[in-house]
């Protein structure tokens, strides 16, 4: 059983979203059974989560992709990333 785990993305005027594009192609490419993604999506920016969710929800795995928040999402609005995240099949 193969897990990627992602962490500390971060999207924000420092992480663009073409480099967690690659990240994705990337993590696809390696053939998971499942994803774990555990926190800091965003840095401190809401207009930076509904973007990011929807590059995340591009990983594809046959067991799916479950994430847990970080400080960083607490911090920005934890609501509205849980939220996003849920609309772009992320548990």
């Amino acid at each position: 059983f193969r897990i990627v785990h992602l962490s500390d993305i971060h999207h924000s005027p420092l992480t663009n979203l073409e480099h967690i594009r690659r990240t994705v192609e990337i993590s696809n490419g390696l053939k998971p059974d499942m994803f774990v993604l555990t926190g800091d999506y965003v840095s401190h920016e809401p207009e930076y989560i509904e973007p990011v969710a929807e590059v995340l929800g591009e990983l594809r795995s046959e067991f799916g992709t479950y994430a847990c928040l970080g400080n960083h999402d607490h911090w920005t609005d934890g609501d509205f990333v849980t939220a996003a995240f849920r609309q772009n099949g992320i548990t």
